[in-house]
Parts: C-alpha cells; sequence; structure tokens
C-alpha cells in the first residue's frame, strides 16, 4: 500500500530532471547499497513508489530520480538507489552532481572550497535496436561483477573539433528503454573518457568538452589509469552544475483509479 504523502526536492542537472527523496516512506533493508538495490527491485512496495513518482500526472517517462539510503563506507555521506520509469539503475552521473548540490545546500555536507561539487523518435527507435542486439552478448558482461551485466544505454555523438588540450563533442544518449538524457549524461561521459582515453585522445591534461541535445556542457578529464581484474580502466572526473526546481508533497488518494499513473511515449 503506497503512502499518503511523498515529500521530494526535485534538481535538474544540465535541463536533466532529478527528483530525490530525502526520506523513502518505505522501508528499504539492507546491509549494502547494492543489497538495498536488490531488494527494492523485489519489493512491491519500493516498486510502487518508484512508479508513482515517474508516471503521470506526478512525473513523465523521461523522469529520473533516487531514494536516500546509508552509505557504504566511511568515506560516504550518503547513499542513493537511482531509478527511472522501467527500474532501478546502478549509476547516474547527472543524478550525482545533483545531490552534491543538494546535500551542500542543506547543509548535509560542506561546500568544497573550489565550490563545486563532485538526452527524436529515429534515434530512440535505433538506441533501443542496438542496445538489445547487445544485451546478451559476451561484449555486455561485467568482467567482475554479473549483476552489472548487459546494456544501460546508446551514445549518439558528434565530433565538433579538437584543441589544445580539448577535445569538444555533442551527444545524445538514449537509455533504459528508450528514455532520452537532456544532460550531456554522466555516466555516458565517463564511457566516452574510457572510449577517448583508449584511443589515446586523452592525454594528460586533456578536457572533453561534453554538450548535450539542449546546449548545456559537461566537462570530463581522466584522474589516472588503473586495472581491474587484468583489464586497463579509467578513474574519471566529470563536472556539472545543478539547479533546484522545486519542492513537492505529493499526495496519494486511495480511491484514484489512475495511482500508480501511466507512461505515454
Amino acid at each position: 500500500m503506497l503512502p499518503s504523502t511523498i515529500a521530494t526536492t526535485d534538481y535538474h542537472t544540465g535541463g536533466e530532471p532529478f527528483r530525490i527523496v530525502a526520506d523513502p516512506p518505505v522501508h528499504i533493508p539492507g546491509r549494502t547499497v547494492a543489497e538495498r538495490r536488490a531488494r527494492a527491485m523485489e519489493d512491491p512496495a519500493v516498486q510502487g513508489l518508484r512508479a508513482v513518482l515517474c508516471s503521470e500526472p506526478r512525473g513523465h517517462a523521461d523522469m529520473y530520480g533516487g531514494f536516500l539510503v546509508p552509505p557504504d563506507d566511511d568515506g560516504a555521506d550518503l547513499g542513493v538507489l537511482f531509478w527511472h520509469k522501467d527500474g532501478f539503475s546502478t549509476a547516474c552521473g547527472h543524478g550525482t552532481i545533483a545531490l552534491g548540490a543538494w546535500a551542500v545546500e542543506t547543509g548535509r555536507v560542506a561546500a568544497p572550497q573550489t565550490g563545486s561539487v563532485d538526452v527524436m523518435i529515429d534515434l530512440i527507435a535505433l538506441g533501443r535496436e542496438i542496445k538489445w542486439a547487445l544485451n546478451d552478448t559476451k561484449h555486455a558482461a561485467h568482467p567482475a561483477d554479473p549483476r552489472l551485466n548487459g546494456i544501460y544505454g546508446t551514445i549518439w555523438f558528434d565530433e565538433l573539433g579538437d584543441a589544445e588540450r580539448l577535445v569538444h563533442q555533442r551527444n545524445v544518449t538514449i537509455f533504459a528503454d528508450g528514455e532520452v538524457d537532456r544532460s550531456p549524461c554522466g555516466s555516458g561521459t565517463c564511457a566516452r573518457l574510457a572510449v577517448l582515453a583508449a584511443d589515446g585522445r586523452l592525454p594528460a591534461g586533456t578536457v572533453l568538452r561534453h554538450d548535450s541535445i539542449v546546449g548545456s556542457t559537461f566537462t570530463g578529464t581522466v584522474l589516472d589509469t588503473v586495472h581491474v581484474d587484468g583489464r586497463p580502466a579509467v578513474i574519471p572526473q566529470v563536472t556539472g552544475t545543478a539547479y533546484r526546481t522545486g519542492e513537492h508533497l505529493f499526495s496519494i488518494d486511495p480511491h484514484d483509479p489512475l495511482v500508480p499513473g501511466f507512461v505515454l511515449r
């Protein structure tokens, strides 16, 4: 059964929405964030809460958000379960930026001294086709954690010209089941950094300027190169800005026949 009210704070990062539920009104048990995500995926009450917040009339087909949970480790201030209309994702770059802004603005963490905190129909159809063609192949297998297997999204990009210590690209990311990221996509920017580094286009000090379909920009750099299970990997850093768009207290009428809502695409 859904709670009668749900409090949220909404942000956008480069135009992409992110809905923060600081105090989820349903219990999500688990010892780690990954364990809580697995439990949330199996719990009808948590899935119902997610559906209500990302379905019309309270949300929309491209809504994104997160439930705050306790962190895993001593170095973290908070944990989060990222969600969208099709379920729960394992990571979300633009959501992480929004959470950073929220945490500073609410006083949960101190602001860093730098002042900064650590998106067509044909494209959607093609993105879905590519995703499902690759999803069950060896190319979609995670080297260390089978829970991360699968293709989450497809990135289309344009080359906008390189300059000294700068790679400039524009992209649109089609993720989940045909959702369009309005921002340059934080997780997608990390993926682009890994590809560009592997191609030798990101020597030390080089920045990726990553633009979105709505004109917003993230910047990305590779902080270090490491090996994970014998395979090369990068430690990426993505910078962007997020802004509060409102606070909501959603009401759930037990007699409303449209709860949890609907999705139009």
